[in-house]
């Protein structure tokens, strides 16, 4: 306990700075240079915005910054992955931020079970249960080179808002 205790008081109070920010920034370029090709060429992706009033859309933004992105950050960075201070050799590292990734992945199906089925069969879709596997190595980087929860969790926010409300995210959990 003592240890995952650590993991969380450290990963929130590191505070990043200017250099693991523009990492984080390199790796969401990335990561949407990744993304957007493969979602729009399978039609997962589809650009509109769901036609949502300014309220809605404050929610949708303020809401997904607490779930998924700092609830999944917490846990599966923060608390699943060792620190960059408890130097853990790089071969260990590479092994736990691989079994993270899967962690994560596997995760999202698993969690589809306890909701309705327009969420369950996003949360199953095999290209976006691959889009979430290249979100979570994002994440995995930008924890491990900051050592703070805050990269990854902008970048996972950020990902979640813009399909949300601009990649047809949101019309394909709540089609109603």
């Amino acid at each position: 306990m003592d240890t995952l205790l650590r993991r969380l008081v450290l990963a929130w109070t590191t505070v990043p700075g200017a250099q693991e920010w523009f990492r984080a920034a390199l790796l969401l370029a990335v990561l949407t240079v990744l993304l957007l090709p493969v979602g729009l060429r399978t039609g997962f992706l589809r650009p509109g915005a769901p036609g949502l009033p300014r309220a809605r859309v404050a929610g949708v933004v303020l809401v997904s910054l607490v779930l998924p992105s700092l609830a999944e950050e917490l846990l599966f960075r923060a608390l699943l992955l060792p620190h960059p201070t408890e130097n853990v050799s790089a071969a260990a590292r590479w092994l736990w931020g691989v079994s993270n990734v899967v962690a994560f992945v596997a995760y999202h199906p698993l969690n589809a079970l306890r909701h309705a089925p327009a969420k369950r069969a996003v949360l199953t879709n095999p290209v976006f249960l691959g889009m979430a596997g290249l979100l979570g190595a994002a994440c995995v980087a930008a924890y491990l080179v900051s050592g703070s929860l805050w990269p990854p969790v902008a970048i996972h926010w950020l990902v979640v808002v813009v399909w949300l409300l601009l990649l047809g995210g949101y019309r394909k959990l709540y089609p109603d």
